[in-house]
């Protein structure tokens, strides 16, 4: 398990909530471990589950202790369609909540109806639940591409260098000209966005370098 300090994130006097969001992990889209082809649901939503246990100790001195349950968390299929360690990640905007309402701002029965469904009670196979001992994941540094090159209907972007982190892509998509490297269905605008550590001969992205992993 992974524990945080949330105090900075609390409001004193204002609404708070708690929320995740949820992905398949290292483990969770192998059949080895999460069983997806035998539940039938290669969405994941009945492979990803969260065991919450926070406690908040007031000014005065008393214990606040929240816990995971289905009775009062709601749940939603968010935006995050698919994820996988080797093949990356599908993201869709449109399943994002709309009209600005932002799950830590405003209760959820501020949205509209059917938004959220009642959470569901998984009984995962977990063992003795051992505390994370590696440093938490922060961003230390920001890259700029050193160089940018058009191959066929792509562009590559080159970092100089092999580093484990995430793209951020600004984009201004008013009155953008259409072309091959969109994929576009009404108002729909398809961005595909992969990753590679090395090149081939040729300067091209090349990801064959692990078989069976290629994404």
């Amino acid at each position: 398990f992974v524990s945080f300090n949330v105090t900075r994130a609390l409001r004193a006097g204002g609404f708070n909530a708690i929320g995740a969001l949820l992905g398949n992990g290292v483990w969770g889209y192998l059949d080895i471990y999460s069983n997806r082809s035998a539940t039938g649901d290669q969405s994941g939503d009945g492979t990803r589950a969260l065991k919450l246990f926070l406690v908040a100790t007031l000014c005065n001195g008393s214990e606040v202790t929240l816990t995971s349950s289905p009775s009062a968390w709601r749940s939603r299929h968010g935006p995050i369609i698919y994820d996988h360690m080797w093949h990356g990640e599908v993201y869709d905007t449109r399943k994002e909540t709309q009209g600005g309402l932002s799950w830590d701002t405003v209760p959820l029965d501020a949205y509209p109806a059917g938004t959220w469904s009642p959470a569901v009670k998984m009984l995962p196979k977990v063992g003795v639940l051992a505390p994370q001992l590696m440093e938490g994941i922060r961003v230390s540094r920001t890259f700029d591409a050193v160089k940018t090159s058009k191959r066929n209907a792509s562009l590559l972007f080159d970092f100089g260098q092999n580093i484990a982190g995430f793209t951020t892509l600004n984009l201004d998509l008013d009155g953008v000209h259409m072309n091959a490297m969109f994929a576009m269905t009404s108002k729909i605008i398809m961005l595909k966005v992969k990753h590679t550590e090395i090149t081939d001969t040729t300067g091209a992205a090349y990801n064959n370098y692990f078989p069976g992993m290629e994404f």
